[in-house]
């Protein structure tokens, strides 16, 4: 089974809203932890971002579950979207000359590419990433929140 097939399967299977339900604790603690989450899976941080989310969600004492599952809703069926929307925006502003066509298969060989021949790109994305993952993990801590609330007096 090829691997997008297999993450489409489990996908279906570990639903980010049921798990984000299901955990116990305050519901702030753990939509601020979905949120900030979200925020950091944004950014093009591969292989430090789910450890970078629940180290910060330790320290500010939100949900470190929570903050994981948020960093995993950008995998490798989303990534291409997400990071063409962070690489448009942030081209807009950074002015960025080069251009950048994401790969079929997304890997963690594509970002060590980036990183030894694209700083240009890698910039501005990253800085696509910032602008986006504000209104995305307002509307992630939002959303959790009130699903959160809402299963709990069911």
């Amino acid at each position: 089974m090829k691997f997008p097939l297999a993450c489409t399967q489990l996908a279906g299977k570990l639903n980010a809203g049921r798990l984000i339900r299901s955990i116990d604790g305050n519901p702030r603690q753990i939509a601020s932890g979905y949120s900030l989450g979200v925020f950091i899976g944004l950014m093009p941080l591969v292989g430090v971002k789910a450890f970078m989310a629940m180290g910060i969600a330790s320290v500010l004492k939100w949900n470190k579950l929570a903050a994981g599952i948020g960093v995993f809703n950008i995998n490798p069926i989303t990534a291409p979207f997400f990071f063409g929307l962070n690489y448009l925006v942030g081209k807009q502003i950074t002015g960025c000359r080069q251009t950048f066509e994401f790969p079929s298969e997304f890997s963690f060989r594509v970002f060590a590419e980036l990183f030894r021949n694209g700083s240009e790109i890698l910039l501005t994305l990253a800085i696509g990433g910032l602008l986006l993952g504000i209104p995305f993990a307002f509307f992630a801590y939002h959303l959790s929140y009130f699903a959160i609330n809402k299963y709990r007096k069911q």
